[in-house]
């Protein structure tokens, strides 16, 4: 977390280290690590255009995160949450497009 909001991810990690902030935040069917969640949050709510881009597009690939999304209603509802996180007025006109359907569905 520390080193996240005092550095800029490099480009060529952005991609992986959004997947595993989500992962981690969204948890599993059973819950999170409640003593980390403020830490995701910062995280999340920090992420560039960019790392948002990739949030929004983590569920039209087939991963395990796509998996635990579509499958246990709880990894859902915190996926719903971290997407909260995010200031709509900070994404491109696609990114709300995407960022609507996803709220809605």
């Amino acid at each position: 977390m520390e080193i996240t909001s005092s550095f800029k991810t490099p480009d060529t990690v952005q991609q992986e280290y959004v997947y595993t902030v989500l992962m981690c935040y969204v948890g599993n069917p059973y819950g999170v690590s409640n003593a980390a969640v403020e830490y995701y949050n910062e995280m999340i709510q920090n992420f560039s255009p960019k790392e948002i881009g990739f949030m929004l597009n983590l569920l039209s690939t087939k991963t395990l995160f796509s998996d635990k999304i579509k499958n246990y209603s709880n990894c859902k509802v915190r996926y719903v949450k971290a997407l909260e996180l995010i200031v709509r007025e900070s994404m491109s006109v696609t990114q709300q497009a995407t960022y609507d359907v996803l709220l809605k569905n």
